[in-house]
């Protein structure tokens, strides 16, 4: 006879540590397609107003959307992200350029600089940016930033200054690890590094001029280039 025996089962469930690796990999899989998406889209727009630019007084009328398309399909993500990068820092450059030419160097022309600078952003790019208050119907809506002027697709309106914490480098933020406590000015960039933008000041004791604290040096596991 016989006899049935119970094989006892155990069901195997992801640890916590599994768990998180598990959604880190799948964010940072995420991140990267995302990125990848939008580094393809902006060459797409930059490639059209860099064919715009260097057409115009020519005879032809420059490539079409379509050929545009073909050529980025045909690079590598790397590639376009580097062309990309190139033309970005072109247009800032051309931004500085348009706001500093012709800069009052007087205290009493001073005064109205900021008229001025605007005056020179619409003739040297077509538009300034301001700050006015919002126009969402909430309490909260808070200010919000503004185009006065026309922007061409693929040029850069604005930039997001502030201090970037790349990787491990975030334990060094204020707050850590709950680092949006008290800082509304944070962004995470889809590489997961965070900009934050909270005013500053110069970042030293006006008193003394000197940092306040002990100076932080970066491990090379830390480092990007």
């Amino acid at each position: 006879i016989r006899k049935a025996c119970r094989v006892p089962m155990r069901l195997s469930y992801p640890s916590p540590m599994s768990r998180a690796f598990i959604r880190r990999a799948s964010t940072s899989a995420a991140r990267a397609l995302q990125r990848e998406l939008d580094v393809h889209k902006l060459y797409l727009l930059t490639s059209l107003r860099v064919d715009a630019r260097t057409s115009r007084g020519a005879s032809n009328a420059g490539r079409g959307s379509d050929e545009i398309i073909a050529e980025a399909h045909g690079m590598t993500h790397e590639a376009r992200q580097g062309a990309v990068n190139a033309r970005l820092c072109d247009e800032v450059v051309g931004l500085a350029r348009a706001l500093v030419s012709g800069t009052a160097t007087t205290s009493a022309a001073r005064d109205d600089d900021i008229d001025a600078m605007r005056a020179r952003a619409i003739r040297g790019v077509g538009f300034h940016c301001y700050v006015d208050k919002s126009g969402v119907p909430h309490k909260e809506s808070g200010d919000g930033l503004f185009v006065r002027g026309r922007v061409k697709a693929g040029g850069v309106v604005a930039t997001y200054p502030g201090l970037v914490y790349v990787g491990t480098a975030m334990k060094y933020m204020k707050n850590y690890p709950r680092v949006g406590a008290d800082n509304d000015y944070l962004i995470v960039r889809s590489d997961g590094s965070v900009i934050d933008a909270k005013p500053w000041g110069r970042g030293c004791l006006s008193a003394t001029n000197e940092w306040p604290g002990e100076p932080i040096y970066l491990t090379d596991g830390e480092k990007r280039a």
